[in-house]
């Protein structure tokens, strides 16, 4: 848990824990959406890109988890949508 709680900040961490990233959700459960926000997908990679809109975090989401990546990783597995 120690190094979840230094990845992204709180209001991202809470929103990937809890869905509300996604606006179905947030709209299906009548809340406001939260970051991070949805950037582009790389289907080799099988992964979803998002960015904290509130701290700037760079989140990598595969089909099992999510994680917070560094710009290298940004530019090398998602190249086409780096320059966002």
């Amino acid at each position: 848990m120690g190094e979840w709680m230094k990845q992204g900040c709180s209001s991202c961490r809470q929103g990937v824990l809890s869905g509300m990233y996604s606006p179905s959700a947030a709209e299906w459960q009548g809340v406001a959406v939260m970051p991070p926000s949805y950037v582009g997908t790389s289907d080799a990679e099988h992964a979803h890109l998002y960015k904290c809109q509130e701290c700037g975090a760079w989140w990598r989401f595969n089909e099992r988890e999510a994680h917070v990546i560094g710009e290298e990783e940004v530019r090398s597995v998602f190249p086409e949508l780096a320059r966002l």
